[in-house]
């Protein structure tokens, strides 16, 4: 793949590189992915098949889908 252009954004999700203090190498998309979804299933999925105390949060509460994302968008953001 040719480098990108400085500050112009990855060409797919492929593209993403690992943070600064990894070996530099991308992150296949299905692991970003998986590891996405765990984070979401982590909190809302896993505590509902083994908890029965558990009170899932109201539909409308985004908060554990935007942690995740800023959290991705944090991990996986493109050098410049």
């Amino acid at each position: 793949m040719p480098p990108r252009p400085r500050g112009a954004p990855p060409a797919s999700f492929d593209a993403v590189t690992r943070p600064p203090w990894t070996d530099g190498r991308t992150q296949p998309a299905s692991a970003v992915a998986e590891q996405f979804l765990g984070m979401i299933c982590g909190q809302l999925l896993w505590p509902q098949l083994v908890r029965t105390d558990f009170v899932p949060p109201d539909p409308t509460d985004t908060t554990v889908v935007d942690e995740a994302v800023a959290l991705m968008r944090t991990r996986y953001r493109a050098r410049s």
